[in-house]
């Protein structure tokens, strides 16, 4: 009886992990995008080709990775050129939005993490989805 009970338990402590029943299995379901994660990665775009990120937006952790990263980040920024165009992708699989942004020479692939209940984005990660790598 006691090991039913301790099983029982951890089944529903893993759906409350995984998010069993939850918005974000709901978007996933739905492929639907979080309410806030476009217009907060257009602003973020928007400064980084300013060269000043919105920190003030982003969760105390997310801050710090990008102040470490930011020279690598800006790099990338300038050689792919001006912002062009946002495209909603999907929600992967891990329930972050996957967004397609058109840059003048090159398309980098965004994912973002839905946005914290107070506002702050908490992560959020791109790759470059060219052929040949911008160096």
């Amino acid at each position: 009886m006691m090991r039913s009970r301790i099983i029982h338990v951890i089944a529903l402590n893993l759906c409350g992990l995984i998010a069993c029943g939850s918005s974000s299995a709901q978007r996933i379901g739905n492929n639907a995008p979080s309410s806030r994660t476009e217009a907060s990665l257009r602003r973020y775009i928007d400064a980084l080709e300013n060269g000043q990120p919105n920190y003030n937006e982003m969760s105390p952790g997310l801050a710090a990775a990008v102040r470490q990263q930011l020279p690598a980040i800006l790099e990338i920024i300038k050689k792919v050129g001006a912002f062009q165009s946002l495209t909603f992708i999907g929600v992967g699989s891990d329930g972050w939005d996957v967004y397609d942004a058109k840059f003048a020479n090159d398309v980098l692939e965004w994912r973002v993490k839905p946005l914290a209940a107070d506002g702050k984005v908490e992560g959020r990660r791109f790759n470059v989805l060219s052929e040949s790598p911008v160096s």
